[in-house]
């Protein structure tokens, strides 16, 4: 997922199923610019979870947005 942020702040970007999946990112203070955050298919214990859809949270600046993606092993 690319975003972009025009100031500097706290991030939170999580992937769900019917439940949390993993937490990508975790409140952490980034830079204001251009990022870019992978998933590599795996919960949060390291297990690779199955094809399907998913729902990709991200909250920052007092703002929150939700964006389905699509995992195809």
């Amino acid at each position: 997922m690319r975003f972009e942020l025009p100031e500097a702040g706290p991030v939170s970007l999580v992937v769900y199923n019917l439940e949390p999946v993993r937490t990508l990112l975790d409140g952490g203070f980034l830079p204001a610019g251009s990022h870019v955050v992978h998933w590599n298919g795996r919960d949060g214990q390291g297990r690779r979870v199955a094809s399907g859809l998913y729902l990709l949270r991200w909250t920052g600046q007092g703002q929150a947005r939700v964006q389905k993606i699509t995992l195809v092993r």
